[in-house]
């Protein structure tokens, strides 16, 4: 479906921005106040009164110069991710707060005018007031509307006033050795968990957040690219069984912290670390704890410090995307539970893992789909509050396609936390595996909600809002999924994933050479990669070319890897289902 269709506020959004509308209202405002005290002096002084006609044609002449002149001085100096843009947005919203206070002086001068003419000089000019009054209010509402609808909010990394909005940063490793990168990423995503349940708040995702990682840049660059008000920065000494963790929270605007702290402390205490520095940044932020996220915060895992560190070592190739990744994950994960075997976060790490890998057909030796439901299972024994453990269950069942325990499962690590994003997220992938669109799409749009800037759950709802053939849903998420890739991809642009994810959309925004570009660019890349060319296909149905969606589709299948109920219900490939050629493809997965 082309997005040729999409109602495009654009044009009034740029007006807004470069303050045409506070500038007319300014203006208009201002010679209504000037011609009416002319006026008034005119007929007592008649030099003025003879000129008054000639002073008003040049007053009218003057407002589309005042408009040219500030569309002219608010232009786009600088490119939107350089490092002088924050810089210029920031003059320009200090140049919109002084054209706020001369309108709201007009306006004051106005009904000092209008009282005067009643009750002073006794003449009837009430009508002209209130058309004036009419014409700013007009104006004043429809600028309000555009900041509401924030067309523009997100490209220019300015949204309003709401939640605080806060980024964690992964920790610096300070250690001799230089080796302790895991446990740095590890403390950064513990306390993005452990926040991301917190209500009254929004934080960074992981992988925007990550993607910082080792940059040196301003700090309103940070919020910028962020979306973020504040973030946490830090580092972490290690020796031995001593650790030193520093950590900051820093305002982006201006680069001053609101708090700040040094932990000199055991191995074993890390826990009481982070739960320290999620208490005080909650506090920093003035956000009222509910007792459910105070709950959350307390969260333990293991006293057992080596079975934690194999853990975190776990966790970060648990995010990576090769294989050999994978599979090094699944041996720190047995390693961690061998060490603690009551450590439910390392038991639901292993399911995980076991489940990725399954479920994309890459055999395991010596493992099957039952040793990944035993593992989330002992998770849920040991820790039957944990929503990471239910969720890994639900995971876990699909293998054997036990639908109904699964959606319990998923079902209840919301019960457990309803702001959990991978709850919502792999629950949606659950219900699309299955076809059920809508309940796929409103629990991606609750991830998306809690995760902005996660791009993967709100690219996959637009095809949901497709399936169901919801045209305005279609529409919002479209618009929404391409400014989430846009973001990311100028954090990062050479990130592959998102660049895939990006063909797609761009080609539902008819912009079809972009598409092909990054098409191109990923298949050279990544010529055998199944996500890669899976992702392809996609994109190529979405653009029409079926034949050549269908030789992607095949090279896919081919690497030996492939989901066949998501196959079936991926709505990007439905216009390949009529073809036996698909049927023949999607017979291979067994």
């Amino acid at each position: 479906m082309s997005g040729h269709d999409l109602p495009d506020f654009k044009f009034l959004a740029t007006l807004r921005r470069r303050n045409l509308f506070r500038v007319a209202m300014a203006y208009l405002g201002t010679v209504w106040f000037v011609f009416h005290v002319a006026t008034v002096i005119g007929e007592t002084f008649e030099p003025v009164h003879h000129v008054l006609r000639w002073f008003a044609y040049a007053l009218v002449a003057g407002f589309p110069v005042a408009l040219i002149v500030a569309w002219w001085r608010e232009r786009p100096m600088q490119r939107e991710h350089s490092p002088k843009h924050a810089q210029t947005a920031q003059s320009a919203h200090l140049r919109a707060r002084r054209l706020d206070f001369l309108i709201i002086g007009v306006l004051v001068l106005a009904i000092i005018a209008l009282a005067a003419d009643r009750w002073v000089f006794h003449r009837p000019t009430e009508q002209s007031m209130l058309v004036l009054l009419g014409l700013l209010v007009v104006l004043l509402i429809l600028d309000r509307l555009l900041n509401r609808g924030g067309t523009h909010s997100i490209a220019n990394g300015v949204e309003a006033p709401g939640e605080p909005r806060v980024a964690i940063l992964p920790f610096a490793d300070m250690s001799a050795e230089k080796n302790q990168d895991y446990f740095c990423e590890g403390i950064a995503e513990e306390i993005i968990n452990t926040l991301c349940g917190v209500s009254g708040m929004r934080v960074a995702s992981r992988s925007a957040a990550f993607q910082m990682k080792n940059r040196a840049m301003d700090s309103r660059e940070v919020g910028r690219l962020l979306n973020v008000q504040s973030f946490l920065e830090g580092s972490v000494r290690k020796s031995g069984d001593r650790l030193r963790i520093t950590a900051q929270l820093i305002n982006a605007a201006d680069g001053f912290h609101h708090w700040s702290q040094t932990f000199d402390r055991m191995v074993e205490d890390v826990f009481t670390i982070q739960e320290e520095i999620a208490r005080h940044i909650v506090d920093a932020l003035r956000i009222k704890l509910l007792a459910a996220d105070a709950t959350r915060i307390k969260r333990r895992g293991t006293h057992n410090s080596a079975a934690y560190d194999f853990y975190l070592r776990g966790r970060q190739l648990l995010h990576k995307e090769k294989e050999m990744e994978q599979r090094a994950a699944v041996e720190l994960f047995r390693r961690a539970i061998a060490l603690d075997p009551t450590f439910a976060h390392a038991q639901a790490g292993l399911a995980d893992v076991l489940a990725r890998l399954l479920r994309q057909r890459y055999a395991v030796q010596g493992v099957t789909a039952q040793d990944a439901i035993n593992a989330a299972g002992q998770a849920v024994l040991i820790a039957p509050d944990l929503p990471e453990a239910h969720v890994a269950r639900g995971n876990a069942l699909q293998l054997v396609s036990d639908h109904e325990e699964a959606e319990r499962a998923f079902e209840r690590a919301l019960a457990l936390d309803e702001r959990h994003f991978e709850a919502h997220y792999w629950f949606a992938k659950f219900y699309a595996g299955r076809g059920q669109h809508e309940k796929a799409a409103r629990h991606y749009e609750a991830a998306y909600d809690i995760q902005p800037d996660d791009y993967r759950p709100i690219t996959l709802a637009l095809q949901e809002y497709q399936a169901i053939k919801d045209s305005a849903k279609e529409k919002s998420a479209l618009r929404r999924a391409w400014q989430s890739l846009e973001r990311h991809l100028a954090i990062d642009p050479d990130d592959s994933y998102a660049s895939d994810h990006a063909a797609g959309v761009l080609m539902l925004l008819g912009r079809r050479d972009e598409a092909n570009r990054l098409l191109e660019r990923a298949i050279a890349l990544r010529p055998d990669d199944y996500g890669t060319l899976y992702t392809a296909a996609c994109t190529l149905s979405l653009g029409g070319e079926y034949e050549r969606a269908l030789d992607f589709l095949a090279r896919a299948v081919g690497t030996g890897r492939g989901n066949r109920d998501w196959i079936l219900n991926d709505n990007d490939l439905a216009p390949l289902r009529g073809y036996p050629r698909f049927q023949e493809i999607v017979a291979k997965l067994v």
